[in-house]
């Protein structure tokens, strides 16, 4: 099978690798060993069908297949609504390793580095292994190179991974089927109003932080117009490119356990061949659709290793129309050209260092 965008990706990725033995004469200043732990709870919701207001309550009720609703092909429908909603769960162990590379004398270059990355997740459904690259060349600018390596496996409701092409809306739930592989290039803008101030000091650390990353992605098993799942998610993954956007703006809280208040807001959108199969103007599915998440944050540093970070987040949904709402395959479904907003999770990461 050809996958172009993997190979040029896989290339970048060797040939950083080859510049590790000329980098390698370097010092490492910083080789930082640490674990955690994420977890999540989603709230439950109907899926745009009482938002006609643009706003998803939260209900714990479900909402049956309508008498009225007939079967497509292989598709029987789903009800509406989830119940008491879902949990994640996932551990993690990393190393980074940090190296003076193109430093200088100045405030904006002294302390440029390259920082190699090696992270092991772990899911009840799912494994990862990625291994990153990020180079600060000047004090507000990095730019990033990520690959991750993974697989998955079912256990009854969670699926790890397995395609979701044959019309019933249900993704195969066979062990190992494949691997997923996803690669990215991004560049952060990083600004400290502390910094630039004339006399600055620990009380006006207000903090932007912007990312833009370009990420492919491909399951090993999936042609393009297969969509797949992947670590139990809603199975609406296809091969090729997304774009990804993270910002987040906050104040960082001197002589107080709780270190850092912000709020975030991530985006993410196909691009390319994928962005096209049944767009939101022509009443498809959505395949266009931008996918934006967003809600405050807090980090609590609860002593030198040891840090909680918590979040709380509202996400945007697709509203379908009535008579396609209840299909169990997204494929099935047709956008009214309007989307709602729902309260999504309430997410926990614990982190130590080792």
């Amino acid at each position: 099978m050809k996958k172009p965008g993997f190979l040029r990706v896989s290339s970048a990725f060797v040939l950083i690798f080859l510049l590790l033995p000329a980098l390698s004469a370097q010092d490492i200043t910083q080789s930082q060993m640490k674990w955690g732990i994420q977890t999540a709870y989603y709230f439950p919701h109907q899926e745009g069908l009482n938002s006609r207001s643009g706003w998803d309550t939260l209900t714990y009720d479900i909402s049956p297949l309508p008498g009225t609703y007939l079967p497509l092909s292989d598709d029987q429908g789903r009800e509406l609504g989830t119940g008491w909603g879902s949990v994640e769960l996932q551990g993690w162990l990393d190393n980074t390793w940090t190296i003076p590379f193109l430093q200088g004398d100045g405030a904006l270059t002294k302390d440029n580095n390259l920082q190699i990355n090696t992270k092991w997740s772990l899911s009840p459904v799912t494994t990862n292994l990625d291994l990153s690259f990020s180079l600060t060349p000047i004090a507000f600018l990095v730019f990033n190179q990520g690959n991750m390596l993974g697989t998955g496996w079912n256990l009854g409701a969670p699926n790890g991974l397995g395609l979701n092409s044959d019309g019933t809306g249900n993704p195969e739930t066979s062990a190992l089927p494949g691997m997923v592989y996803r690669g990215w290039f991004s560049g952060t803008f990083q600004f400290d109003l502390a910094a630039v101030l004339p006399e600055p000091d620990e009380w006006k650390h207000v903090v932007l932080q912007a990312e833009a990353k370009m990420l492919y992605q491909v399951f090993t098993a999936a042609e393009d117009d297969d969509p797949w799942q992947f670590q139990s998610d809603e199975g609406e993954n296809f091969n090729g490119w997304q774009f990804h956007s993270s910002t987040v703006l906050g104040y960082m809280i001197p002589d107080l356990p709780i270190n850092f208040a912000g709020f975030i807001v991530e985006t993410e959108r196909r691009l390319g061949y994928a962005s096209t199969l049944s767009t939101m103007a022509e009443g498809g599915w959505g395949s266009d659709f931008t996918k934006v998440r967003l809600g405050p944050l807090f980090n609590w540093q609860i002593n030198e290793d040891n840090g909680l970070t918590v979040l709380f987040q509202c996400h945007n949904g697709i509203q379908y129309d009535d008579s396609s709402v209840y299909y169990n395959y997204f494929l099935n479904r047709r956008s009214t050209g309007e989307s709602y907003w729902y309260f999504d999770r309430i997410a926990l990461a614990y982190t130590m260092k080792l």
